[in-house]
């Protein structure tokens, strides 16, 4: 009921947390449902294809490409996209051809096109401070801490694969405006993985 903001805040999330699992295990379970939350948050928000770097890099590190099963799967959802996608450039054309809409240029995937195409960021400073609008700037240094902090830690080094793609978005696009919930979320996420290895580590740091 919170629109499609909402609902891929939650698919945005479980999929980087199923993902970042699948790192630490070798659950191809995880990864498998990984890969239909992943899909699901598409179908709601083209936001979540940040995700799909880290979700490659999982794949390589597991070797989960060679399980079957998973094959078939990315297969499908390959198959599924391809036809999702052409449809979404060919129907809002073909409506326009036919006269039943003025224009095209905010319909489908031509809508998505022209806002990556307006929204290129002259500052990174624009997206950093949509992020502190709709968090804080105690949250956003915290967060901000964490990914760098990450480089610093063998054992976190990783999850810099998740999260590098959607801080590049963050960073280079400055159409974010209340988007920017969805990606605070997962930094969130990443934040709460790393503080609490420096807590267990060094108790001193507890706030």
């Amino acid at each position: 009921s919170g629109g499609g903001d909402a609902q891929t805040r939650f698919l945005f999330l479980l999929t980087g947390y199923l993902l970042w699992q699948s790192s630490k295990q070798n659950n191809i379970e995880n990864l498998r449902l990984s890969l239909l939350t992943w899909t699901a948050g598409i179908l709601t928000m083209l936001d979540t294809f940040t995700l799909l770097p880290g979700m490659l890099v999982v794949f390589w590190k597991k070797r989960f490409m060679l399980d079957k099963k998973t094959l078939y799967l990315i297969a499908g959802i390959i198959f599924f996209f391809c036809l999702y996608f052409s449809a979404w450039l060919i129907l809002p054309y073909l409506a326009y051809k036919s006269g039943f809409q003025n224009h095209y240029i905010d319909r489908g995937l031509f809508y998505y096109f022209s806002r990556v195409g307006e929204g290129i960021s002259k500052s990174p400073f624009s997206s950093i401070q949509w992020l502190i609008n709709y968090t804080s700037i105690l949250f956003a240094l915290w967060t901000i801490a964490a990914i760098f902090l990450t480089f610093k830690i063998k054992k976190f080094l990783f999850i810099n694969f998740l999260s590098i793609s959607t801080w590049i978005a963050v960073i280079f696009l400055n159409r974010l405006d209340t988007h920017i919930i969805i990606y605070a979320a997962f930094f969130f996420c990443q934040a709460v993985i790393i503080t609490d290895y420096f807590v267990k580590r060094f108790p001193i740091t507890r706030l």
